[in-house]
């Protein structure tokens, strides 16, 4: 598979554990070593969508899924197997909105630190540009 973004649809799949219908992000537009972006359209039968909008949880979760495309696609680069995380904390979450069904949502997470095993993210979450959750969050990354 090419791994010279942007990518899209199932070629993300190689560098996130997540499987259908559990899969959060369908696109990876940008990776840095701090700074990744990603997009994800949910649609109407999304497991994390609810009365034609993307839930709370969805976006906590594409935010995660954000994070684990930034350290998947960087061990990838480097020929390392892509590493499994857990979020370990949620903090200063704001829901802005919920975005409808159907509308993609452009993510960014900032990788602020890592220490040992714990890495902390900044995210974001826009929807035509008007910012819909941010939040920070610590994910603790298998070895």
């Amino acid at each position: 598979m090419s791994t010279e973004l942007p990518l899209h649809g199932d070629a993300v799949l190689q560098f996130i554990p997540q499987r259908a219908p559990f899969v959060m992000v369908d696109g990876l537009i940008t990776c840095t070593d701090t700074l990744c972006e990603s997009t994800f359209t949910p649609s109407e039968d999304c497991e994390l969508a609810e009365n034609g909008f993307f839930s709370e949880f969805g976006l906590t979760e594409n935010i995660a899924q954000t994070g684990a495309l930034h350290s998947g696609y960087l061990s990838f680069s480097r020929g390392e197997h892509p590493p499994v995380g857990f979020i370990g904390q949620v903090k200063n979450l704001v829901i802005h909105f919920l975005p409808p069904v159907g509308k993609t949502i452009q993510t960014r997470i900032e990788h602020l630190h890592k220490v040992a095993n714990v890495s902390v993210i900044n995210g974001k979450a826009f929807v035509d540009g008007e910012l819909s959750a941010e939040c920070e969050m610590k994910i603790f990354l298998q070895e």
